[in-house]
C-alpha cells in the first residue's frame, strides 16, 4: 500500500511556479520541475491537478517551440563576455561528453568482466557472437 502524501493547494502551486519562473525567466517551469519542487511524482501531479498540469506544458511547448523559431543574431553580432561564456560552455559541455563516453567505455569492460565471471562460476558454455570469432 502507498503512503498518502498531503497535497498542495492551488495557491501554493502558483508559489512554486513563480518560483521556478524566477530562477529561470527564459523558459516556463517543466511540470516535472514544479511537481518535485512540492515533494510529488510527476505522475501524482498529472493526475492530481490534470487542468494544472496541462497549461503548465502547453505553456512551455510554446514558448520553447516559438524560441526556437526565432532567428539567433549572429555570432560577429554577439557581445564578448557572451562570446566567452559561450566558449566556456561548449568546453564544459565537451569535457562531460567525454567523461561519459569513457564510463559507457568502463561500464561495458565491467559488464563484459562480470559476465564472463558468472559464466565460468556457473557452468555456463559461453555462445560465440559476430565480434568473437
Amino acid at each position: 500500500m502507498t503512503r498518502a502524501v498531503p497535497l498542495p493547494t492551488e495557491t501554493e502551486i502558483t508559489a512554486v511556479v513563480e518560483a521556478l519562473t524566477r530562477e529561470d525567466p527564459s523558459r516556463p517551469p517543466a511540470v516535472l520541475a514544479v511537481a518535485a519542487r512540492l515533494g510529488l511524482s510527476n505522475a501524482t501531479f498529472w493526475r492530481r491537478f490534470p487542468q494544472l498540469a496541462q497549461t503548465l506544458a502547453d505553456t512551455r511547448r510554446v514558448a520553447l517551440r516559438d524560441r526556437a523559431r526565432t532567428p539567433e543574431r549572429p555570432v560577429h553580432e554577439l557581445p564578448v563576455a557572451e562570446l566567452a561564456r559561450l566558449r566556456n560552455d561548449k568546453a564544459r559541455l565537451v569535457n562531460e561528453v567525454r567523461v561519459a563516453a569513457a564510463e559507457v567505455q568502463r561500464l561495458t569492460l565491467e559488464n563484459q568482466a562480470l559476465r564472463t565471471q558468472l559464466e565460468q562460476s556457473s557452468g555456463v558454455i559461453p555462445l560465440h557472437t559476430r565480434g568473437d570469432e
